[in-house]
C-alpha cells in the first residue's frame, strides 16, 4: 500500500535587497505586517546577488530555495513592476505571486488610491519617480500615467519613460519615489540627480523622503490581497 505524503508548505518573500539600514528596516517591517496573519512557515529573502554578498548569504534567494528543496514553495515578491528581477524570480517554475502592478484591475487600485493620497495645488505637479527597466518597455507605467490626475506624472530612473522626457510646464515639482524602500536609489539617484536635473531647469522642488506604502499605505493591501491568492 502506498501513502502520498503532503508536501511541507513554506512561503518565501522575496524583494531586491538593500545595503541601506533604514530600507532594510522599512522592507521588514512590511515583511512582518504581510506575514503576521499566516501560521504557513515564512522566509524572507533578496533577489540581488550583490547585495546579499554584502548583507548576508543566508538571504540569497536562489539558496533559500535550495535549502527548503521537497517543500512546497509559494513565492510573494516585494516587487512594482514586472521587469528583471521579477522575471528572474517566476522562471524558478515555482508558484509566484505577480507584483504591485501585476495586473491592470491592480493598477487601477493603485492609481486610485494615488489620486486620493495627493493634495492638487495650483502650479504643482506630483512626480512619481520609479526604477524602470533599460532591456523592457514598461507597460505598466503606460497605463497607470494613463489613470493619474493630470497634475500626477509617472516618470523612471532608466528606460523609455525617463525623467529626462518628462515636460512639465508648472514651477513647482513635489517628487515620490516610486520604490519601495527610501534606499539607495532614493537617497542618491533621485534626491540628488533627478532634483538637481529640475532645479536646474529653474523648477521650485520639493521631495518625500520615504518607500511608497509608508506614503500610501493603502498600497500594502494589494500586496496582501497577492499574497492571500497565493495561498489559496
Amino acid at each position: 500500500m502506498f501513502y502520498c505524503v503532503a508536501m511541507h508548505r513554506r512561503i518565501i518573500i522575496v524583494s531586491f535587497g538593500t545595503k541601506d539600514g533604514k530600507a532594510g528596516e522599512e522592507i521588514a517591517a512590511l515583511e512582518k505586517r504581510l506575514s503576521s496573519a499566516y501560521s504557513i512557515p515564512i522566509s524572507y529573502a533578496y533577489s540581488s546577488r550583490h547585495i546579499t554578498r554584502h548583507v548576508s548569504e543566508r538571504m540569497n534567494f536562489d539558496k533559500m530555495i535550495k535549502e527548503h528543496e521537497g517543500e512546497e514553495l509559494l513565492i510573494m515578491p516585494l516587487l512594482i513592476q514586472k521587469g528583471g528581477e521579477y522575471e528572474k524570480i517566476s522562471s524558478k517554475g515555482l508558484r509566484t505571486a505577480p507584483p504591485l502592478l501585476g495586473s491592470e484591475e491592480n493598477i487601477r487600485a493603485v492609481a486610485a488610491i494615488i489620486n486620493n493620497g495627493l493634495k492638487r495645488e495650483d502650479g504643482l505637479v506630483h512626480l512619481l519617480i520609479a526604477h524602470g527597466d533599460e532591456k523592457r518597455r514598461t507597460e505598466e507605467y503606460d497605463i497607470l500615467a494613463s489613470i493619474l490626475r493630470d497634475d500626477v506624472k509617472i516618470a523612471t530612473l532608466k528606460g523609455e519613460r525617463s525623467y529626462r522626457k518628462v515636460d512639465i510646464k508648472e514651477e513647482r515639482i513635489h517628487i515620490i519615489p516610486f520604490l519601495l524602500s527610501y534606499g539607495h536609489h532614493a537617497r542618491h539617484d533621485i534626491k540628488e540627480d533627478v532634483a538637481s536635473y529640475f532645479k536646474k531647469e529653474g523648477k521650485i522642488v520639493s521631495m518625500r523622503e520615504s518607500g511608497i506604502t509608508t506614503t500610501f499605505p493603502e498600497l500594502e493591501e494589494i500586496f496582501r490581497k497577492n499574497l492571500e491568492d497565493l495561498i489559496k
